[in-house]
């Protein structure tokens, strides 16, 4: 199983940007660019799969209504 601090690393070098937010699924991490509190419309996220710690992209989804956490800085 993937710590949420491998996963963000992960997440920040496949993506090339720092990331703001995440939500977690069983299945997966999902992290984005923006603050939990900004609305991001037609958004790719980044996914890190918990348990290969394998990284990609995910569409924009009903992930907007999802709660966000914050990424402590």
């Amino acid at each position: 199983m993937i710590q949420l601090s491998t996963a963000l690393k992960t997440a920040e070098a496949f993506a090339k940007i720092k990331m703001r937010s995440y939500c977690e699924f069983k299945k997966y991490y999902v992290f984005r660019g923006a603050k939990p509190d900004q609305q991001l419309y037609g958004a790719i996220y980044t996914t890190v799969d918990r348990q290969t710690g394998a990284a990609g992209y995910m569409e924009d989804t009903a992930l907007p209504l999802i709660r966000w956490r914050p990424i402590e800085e």
